[in-house]
């Protein structure tokens, strides 16, 4: 006899949630108010020094220790796994900034060392940021691994605008993409019987329409952007896939 799926569940969801212009600059701030105070760098290889340099002295003028710092040159399994194996016993958290690839690799690292995880994007290419899973390369093979939810998203609105634009329509299509995702989604529960998870697909449009009554290029709609990203990472987590 087949179990009756659970009606609901308990799932993680970040607590910490800024998005906003010069929220860098008060990223040691954030971190102060969960009582964190040592942690783990780890920021994109080749990110530009003035975003680097204000992540430090936001941690540094509130007493934060960084205990490590280190840039991820990749987004391999195996430079995760190797840096979840040098990081020092006295980490209490785990700090990514930057693009996919860094917070890809500091998710698994906080989820093999069992920390706490803030993520800092300084662009908006996909909704990855704020998912439980991390998409790395093993052997030269892209493959997806569980990774930790973020504890904490933190969004400077004015960093990510000064991104390519290529990388904003990336995260656009991402979005957009939302919606044939759904559709499909619900096609595949009439054709085969596949479980839909509604707070999932009502959580995911309604972000995506949220956007698009407002698509534009400036603070706001960075804003939007950022958050219907962050929230389609979410119903990641609520429906499991």
């Amino acid at each position: 006899m087949s179990r009756m799926r659970r009606l609901s569940r308990a799932i993680e969801i970040p607590s910490t949630v800024r998005i906003k212009s010069g929220a860098l600059d008060r990223l040691g701030i954030y971190l102060q108010r969960v009582a964190v105070q040592r942690v783990a760098l780890l920021y994109s290889d080749g990110l530009p020094a003035s975003i680097l340099d204000r992540a430090l002295m936001s941690l540094q003028d509130t007493g934060c220790e960084i205990v490590s710092r280190q840039s991820v040159p990749d987004c391999a399994f195996e430079t995760a796994a190797r840096l979840a194996t040098e990081l020092s016993a006295d980490v209490q958290c785990i700090v990514g900034l930057g693009g996919g690839k860094s917070l890809d690799v500091a998710k698994v690292v906080a989820e093999k060392r069992d920390l706490s995880l803030f993520v800092v994007p300084t662009s908006l290419s996909n909704d990855g940021f704020a998912s439980p899973q991390a998409s790395l390369t093993r052997a030269g093979r892209r493959q997806s691994y569980p990774a930790r939810m973020p504890d904490g998203v933190v969004v400077d609105t004015a960093v990510c605008l000064e991104a390519p634009k290529i990388l904003w329509l990336s995260g656009i299509g991402d979005l957009v993409s939302k919606l044939t995702a759904v559709r499909d989604w619900k096609m595949a529960f009439h054709a085969v019987g596949e479980y839909v998870d509604d707070f999932a697909a009502l959580l995911s449009d309604a972000s995506v329409f949220q956007f698009m009554g407002r698509p534009e290029r400036d603070l706001e709609g960075i804003r939007l952007l950022a958050t219907a990203l962050m929230l389609n990472g979410v119903a990641m987590a609520v429906c499991g896939s």
